[in-house]
């Protein structure tokens, strides 16, 4: 067990918040899932998932960096709904859709508000 701590004591920090994030899409993804009878496949995921990361992102940079950039992308990096728009525009254009791909029926709830 000492060498399994050692090992996971000498992970960067910033693997770890990367990886955590990513949970934490899944997550959001899979309640969204539970919520809504939608079928959320790897392109699904990406569209919604990066956007939430990058906005995030966004809103936690430091006012330096915010700063450091020219007015119009500082403008745009002031706001983190701006930089989630943004991103899943672009990435709903860029990732193309699976052409053969079957998307499964999901079945109608029998339970009703």
């Amino acid at each position: 067990m000492p060498k399994l701590s050692a090992i996971i004591t000498c992970v960067p920090v910033t693997v770890i918040n990367g990886i955590f994030a990513i949970v934490c899409v899944a997550i959001v993804m899979n309640g969204l899932k539970v919520i809504q009878n939608v079928v959320i496949n790897d392109r699904n995921m990406m569209i919604i998932g990066l956007p939430i990361l990058l906005t995030v992102g966004t809103i936690v940079l430091p006012a330096e960096i915010l700063n450091s950039v020219p007015p119009f992308v500082n403008y745009i990096l002031s706001s983190g709904t701006a930089v989630g728009a943004i991103a899943a525009v672009i990435l709903n254009l860029v990732i193309p859709e699976e052409q053969n791909a079957k998307v499964p029926k999901v079945k109608e709830s029998t339970f009703h508000n």
